[in-house]
């Protein structure tokens, strides 16, 4: 489909525009205002998962900066004004937000920066619940900057201390599922620091992250914990390695509990597409994702 959206709208400006303005009046169209405080695997569900599967397809179109915008700000007001959505609705809006951050070898990577830090912001005065996004999406871009070739890797490194700072906080935070992811990504991003050798902020971080994996190993393990600790989107999930039609269509919605006719055949990627990075979820059990 978008192959065919890119050959016939090709060399016209506004052309990601037009294509997600028509998908967004498709899916209005088809659940009208029932776009919030919906079941899991309804109608609703269903229908918003395959157009987020498709905003995430579309980042890899030509896309101009407005067009990054636009489709960051209707992502970021889901995540922080839209109340109730399912949890893989708000994963698909992480992952598009971390992709538009890449997209064009980093070319638009301050923008997305800017838009997300000034949401993360405002939700952190007032829509606590919605933090962990934030965390995930700020995680994820410093993680992908400071492995990647595209930014200068002082650049880089300024990012990743600068997002531990923004994460550090919470990971004392009250809430319980804004400490986890907080703890989580804090220890993802601190494993970078050990691997690129930065001593001093090494050192700054350590008394820290004795901390918090004393949190995460001994502290309150209950179901809760166990069950958060195991998903695979928190723990082994990458934007760019998984970045793939069979991961996106198959492996996401069959790890995130969605209905099998939702799973689009693993065959056809098998025969027509390369296939994707397996994910380790448990040390016992290896799933493609």
């Amino acid at each position: 489909m978008l192959e065919n959206a890119s050959r016939i709208y090709q060399g016209r400006k506004g052309m990601v525009a037009e294509i997600i303005s028509a998908i967004m009046q498709h899916a209005s169209n088809l659940i009208g205002t029932r776009d919030q405080h919906y079941f899991e695997n309804s109608f609703t569900h269903l229908i918003l998962i395959r157009m987020h599967q498709v905003f995430l397809c579309i980042t890899k179109l030509p896309i101009e900066e407005e067009d990054v915008i636009w489709l960051a700000e209707i992502l970021l007001r889901r995540i922080s004004q839209e109340l109730g959505h399912q949890l893989s609705v708000r994963y698909l809006c992480e992952w598009t937000l971390v992709a538009l951050s890449i997209s064009n070898q980093n070319r638009f990577q301050t923008v997305v920066l800017q838009l997300v830090q000034e949401s993360f912001v405002q939700a952190s005065k007032g829509r606590i619940n919605c933090v962990p996004s934030y965390i995930v999406i700020l995680s994820h871009i410093a993680l992908i900057s400071v492995r990647g070739a595209y930014i200068d890797k002082g650049q880089s490194v300024k990012l990743l201390e600068n997002v531990i700072d923004l994460v550090s906080p919470w990971c004392m935070s009250q809430q319980f599922t804004t400490r986890l992811y907080s703890q989580i990504f804090f220890i993802r991003l601190y494993s970078e620091v050990e691997e690129l050798g930065l001593k001093d902020l090494k050192e700054k971080l350590h008394v820290l992250k004795k901390c918090v994996s004393d949190s995460l190993n001994f502290g309150d393990q209950d179901k809760n914990t166990e069950k958060i600790m195991s998903d695979f989107y928190l723990t082994k999930f990458d934007p760019t390695s998984n970045f793939n039609l069979e991961n996106m269509f198959y492996d996401f919605p069959r790890l995130l509990n969605l209905l099998p006719q939702e799973w689009v055949a693993k065959e056809m990627f098998k025969t027509r597409f390369k296939q994707g990075k397996p994910i380790k979820v448990l040390d016992s059990i290896e799933l493609t994702c």
